[in-house]
């Protein structure tokens, strides 16, 4: 049998579920919103350094496939560490929307995906995901001049 854990994979960004906290969630206006904060986790790559949590970036906010006919907003708290020794603030380098949009990168991935087969216009299939129309066009265009 699956944990909720490994559940929340099927549903979410798998990083998120590994690496935040769901600290809330609301439905407002037929969106579903999901606030994440990072965990007070020590990222690997700075184990050698004496860091101490000293908070929170400001909030993104991402959008991510509907659930249920929802469309989904994801705000996500990055956590900043602090290097005791230098002083210097430190954080895991999240990869967390695709380049030049507000989109998860497997949302934005799928959309162009779904622009490149089938004979319908950016701004319908937008639509059909819940997705402001217009900002479609030019997300695909950030992600295919990626490519």
């Amino acid at each position: 049998m699956l944990s909720e854990q490994e559940l929340l994979k099927f549903l979410l960004p798998p990083y998120l579920v590994d690496y935040f906290d769901i600290v809330k969630f609301e439905e407002k206006e037929g969106l579903l919103h999901l606030y994440f904060e990072e965990k007070n986790t020590i990222p690997k790559e700075f184990s050698s350094l004496q860091l101490q949590s000293k908070g929170f970036y400001q909030p993104i906010t991402v959008d991510d496939f509907p659930l249920r006919g929802k469309a989904v907003k994801l705000h996500i708290q990055r956590r900043r560490w602090t290097d005791v020794k230098s002083g210097n603030i430190v954080h895991r380098d999240w990869k967390l929307i695709a380049k030049g949009t507000r989109m998860t990168q497997d949302f934005a991935e799928f959309l162009k995906k779904s622009a490149d087969t089938k004979a319908l216009p950016l701004e319908a299939i937008g639509e059909m995901y819940g997705v402001k129309g217009k900002k479609i066009p030019e997300a695909v265009q950030k992600i295919t001049q990626r490519v």
